[in-house]
């Protein structure tokens, strides 16, 4: 049998090029059905190709050996590079192949052909020095450490870590997720997520007053533990997982606390005119609500022409009612005590307030009042010496008269209100007009 005849190039072997193809052909079109080369065949092909160099001269391998890792989100496209020298790949290419192999050790593809059934993989080649892998639609499985290598020797080797990341999913926790306990007793909250890397869970109350801001509370971990809860833990919490790669994902649970009625009174005095309205009001702070009602002389208040209850939410409280009374017209029976009564499945709580007459019947200050008793017409100013003559005798007499001030019929003290002084001040006017 004759043996093949060995060709010697610039002192190099030249492959067996046109044993390997034949071999390498056959072996790809007997397994594409199965889409992954064989191991035994993987390594058959690999001990061809890389034995045809088993006397080239150590030279420089020409690829860039830096160990990389990629990081793409599931779903997404991945592009492992890989950089080897024209100089081996166009120069020598009859001599020198890349190959890319699988985390599995499978053979990936030769020169820029893809050998692995697989449509989503390709060799993509920009420029002549990239031999990049691209992976599209990746998904967790095909997570691993891929292999760019040439045939030199020693065999040169690029090592890319792909790390396909998941966004957090929450797959399991507390149900339902609405929470009721009473007062004192203890809520226990769980959330597991998963994800790729391990996704981290938070815990955080949101707070029902829009005043407060979003509050983390507890620590890292599945559990969140609330002990001897109180009214004032009634809120939402959220668990978040986040493991860096968005979206975080985020389970929201309600917590409610019951507890029995609690009733107070903005003021337990109140005032008013007979014949007038009024309202009265008192807060109710429960969980869960029950009845509430206006209780006077032992007898609940209906709605009725003359009396109007009402109910109202206070604004962010929405365990806290304002409960009213409005009474439209005041009668004599409507004064006296007025109980707020509320009851729920815990318990009964009630304040009393009382509603009082305001008088209209006041004491106004004495005003003084003068009068002149017996008062004659005269004239101020004299026009004759008779007219004269007349007024002083008329002025005389006017002095004689009482002069009197106050109120009612007291005139026996009357003339003790003008003094002497008082009477020559007015007769001196008198004198000083007339003159």
């Amino acid at each position: 049998m004759t043996r093949p005849v060995m060709k010697r190039y610039h002192g190099e072997r030249r492959p067996l090029s046109g044993l390997v193809k034949p071999a390498l052909a056959s072996m790809v079109k007997r397994d594409q059905r199965s889409g992954w080369c064989g191991a035994g065949q993987v390594l058959l092909v690999l001990l061809v190709l890389f034995s045809q160099t088993d006397c080239v001269k150590n030279i420089n391998n020409g690829i860039d050996e830096t160990i990389m890792t990629i990081r793409v989100v599931k779903g997404l496209m991945a592009v492992l590079p890989c950089t080897v020298s024209p100089d081996l790949t166009e120069k020598l290419a009859d001599q020198y192949k890349v190959v890319w192999v699988s985390p599995l050790e499978t053979l990936i593809s030769l020169v820029d052909r893809r050998i692995i059934n697989d449509d989503r993989m390709s060799i993509e080649r920009n420029v002549l020095k990239d031999w990049n892998l691209h992976i599209r639609n990746v998904s967790l499985s095909d997570a691993g450490v891929y292999k760019c290598q040439i045939n030199t020797i020693p065999v040169g080797t690029k090592k890319v870590i792909l790390e396909v990341q998941e966004p957090p999913r929450i797959i399991d926790h507390t149900f339902p997720i609405e929470v009721e306990r009473p007062e004192g007793e203890a809520v226990d909250l769980f959330c597991n997520a998963t994800g790729t890397p391990k996704p981290e869970i938070s815990w955080y109350r949101i707070h029902k007053k829009a005043q407060y801001p979003r509050e983390r509370v507890g620590s890292v971990g599945e559990l969140l533990q609330i002990k001897n809860i109180s009214k004032n833990c009634a809120d939402y919490y959220e668990c978040v997982a986040d493991n860096g790669v968005s979206p975080n994902a985020i389970q929201t649970f309600k917590v409610t606390v019951i507890y029995p009625p609690i009733v107070t009174l903005s003021n337990d005095r109140l005032n008013q005119h007979l014949g007038k309205g009024t309202a009265l009001e008192c807060y109710v702070n429960a969980s869960p609500h029950g009845e509430v009602r206006w209780i006077r002389a032992g007898q609940k208040i209906p709605n009725d022409p003359n009396y109007e209850v009402t109910l109202y939410d206070v604004t962010n409280e929405p365990e806290t009612l304002i409960f009213g009374l409005k009474i439209l017209k005041l009668n004599s029976q409507d004064y006296g005590a007025y109980t707020c009564e509320a009851t729920n499945t815990l318990g009964t709580s009630s304040a009393t307030m009382m509603l009082y007459e305001l008088s209209t019947t006041t004491q106004a200050p004495p005003t003084p009042a003068t009068t002149v008793s017996n008062y004659d017409h005269f004239k101020p100013f004299a026009n004759t010496k008779a007219d004269q003559n007349s007024d002083t005798s008329k002025a005389g007499a006017l002095l004689t008269k009482t002069v009197h001030t106050g109120r009612g019929d007291n005139s026996s003290n009357s003339s003790h209100t003008w003094s002497w002084w008082s009477t020559c001040f007015i007769l001196a006017i008198y004198h000083l007009v007339t003159s």
